[in-house]
Order: C-alpha cells, then sequence, then structure tokens
C-alpha cells in the first residue's frame, strides 16, 4: 500500500505486474492506487461480479491507468478504451497502458457536443490533484487550461463501437452529462455499468439509467461524495 507522505508530489513509480506503474506522491492518485489495484478480489473499487466476460470496455475518466490496467489483466481478451481529458493525467496513464495492448487511450472528453471547457481542481485535501469539468462549491479552483471534448456519438462511430459490455466512469461530477449524452439506444445495450457518485445530479443520473438497469448502491451514503454504484441491464438474464 502506497502512502500520501510526500508533499509537493513528485512523479514516482513501483513495479506491478512486472512492469513499472508510474503516480504523483501526495495526490488522489495514491488513493486510486489503494483501492483499484491494491485491494483483492472484490474489494477492489471497480469489481463487478459480472456473469460473462465484456468484449469491449468503455473507461470514462480513466486518470492515471489503474482501472484500465486493473481490466486489462481481469479481462485479457477485452479491448478497452480509457478515455482522459486532462493533460497532466493523460501524460502518466500513456506510460502506465504501455505495456498493454488491449487498451487504447484518447486525451479528451466525452459529452454531448464537440468543444473545450476550463478545468477545475478539487479543493477537497483527500482529493488533492483531483480535476473536474463542473463548477461547484466543492471543485472550485479554475486551473489555466481546458480540456477537449468530443461528442459521444461521433467517438463510438469513429471507433466502430456498435456496443458496449461495460462501462466505467468516474468524472468528478460530469457522470449525469456524459451518460445522457450516449445515445438511448446505444446506452440501453450496455450489459454493466460501474461509477462513482460526486453530488451533482446523482439522483437525475440514477433516474435515467432506472429506465434501462437495475441499481445497486450503498443507500446510507448516497449523500456523500465518492460512492460507487452498479448498474446491470434488466434484459440480462438472471
Amino acid at each position: 500500500m502506497l502512502h500520501w507522505a510526500e508533499r509537493p508530489s513528485r512523479l514516482r513509480s513501483f513495479t506491478f505486474n512486472g512492469h513499472p506503474f508510474f503516480y504523483r506522491s501526495g495526490t488522489a492518485d495514491v488513493s486510486a492506487l489503494n483501492e483499484v489495484l491494491f485491494r483483492k478480489g472484490k474489494k477492489s473499487e471497480y469489481y463487478f461480479p459480472l456473469d460473462g466476460e465484456p468484449k469491449v470496455i468503455l473507461d470514462i475518466g480513466g486518470h492515471i491507468g489503474a482501472s484500465a490496467v486493473y481490466y486489462a489483466i481481469k479481462y485479457p481478451q477485452a479491448m478497452i478504451y480509457a478515455v482522459e481529458p486532462v493533460p497532466a493525467n493523460f501524460d502518466i496513464l500513456q506510460k502506465n497502458i504501455a505495456p498493454y495492448p488491449n487498451i487504447r487511450a484518447f486525451n479528451f472528453g466525452l459529452g454531448h457536443e464537440n468543444g473545450s471547457f476550463p478545468v477545475y481542481e478539487d479543493e477537497n485535501p483527500v482529493n488533492t490533484g483531483g480535476y473536474s469539468m463542473v463548477a461547484d462549491s466543492k471543485v472550485g479552483v479554475r486551473l489555466d487550461m481546458a480540456a477537449k471534448i468530443r461528442r459521444v456519438g461521433e467517438f463510438l462511430a469513429e471507433n466502430s463501437l456498435d456496443s458496449v459490455d461495460l462501462i466505467k466512469i468516474d468524472t468528478e461530477g460530469a457522470e449525469y452529462d456524459i451518460l445522457t449524452a450516449f445515445p438511448d439506444k446505444t446506452l440501453k445495450r450496455v450489459k454493466w455499468i460501474i461509477g462513482e457518485l460526486h453530488d451533482h445530479k446523482d439522483f437525475e443520473l440514477l433516474a435515467h439509467l432506472s429506465k434501462w438497469f437495475h441499481i445497486g448502491l450503498n443507500k446510507e451514503k448516497i449523500r456523500f461524495r465518492y460512492s460507487i454504484f452498479r448498474a446491470v441491464n434488466r434484459n440480462l438474464p438472471g
């Protein structure tokens, strides 16, 4: 397990699965690694008890690549598309996914329209180094950078993604805006979705997904940020 000891942050690395994995000490990178890569089995943050193996995984909010690498190891036959708009994160993500041929990375976010949006840094001390495109009372430091956004439909078409089996989404509050940008005909065919809530249109997001998915989450924590939800397509057997 890594620790939040070093500030200011420095680029560090450790060996994981026989390859170097890079991270910034003293930032949210550390907690992401502890929660995703270092927790075993069902304790890993993005563990999902799937009733089959996904062939196509869309990792929205790829950060530095922890979730993409987790899924690449767990599902070696799957193709993983990691989308990360923040350049500082993307540079590290590229280093970390280099050993995995079943991961492709894209340096932009997804949304309803093509364009760019300002990036805000989370002021929460437990999420130092966390970035968002949603300005609210909890994410308030606007940085001197902009993130590119691509329309969801165009991205899917350009990559011949007629269907996606698993969507993982963690976008620091933009989850609703992104998932509602998916064409209904595409979203309703997704088998599984796992994501993190950020106290921004959470109920609207879950209501939208409930049209096609059974949704599970810790109801005691639904009003707190960083709660995980899991959605299973209603048309899946069982």
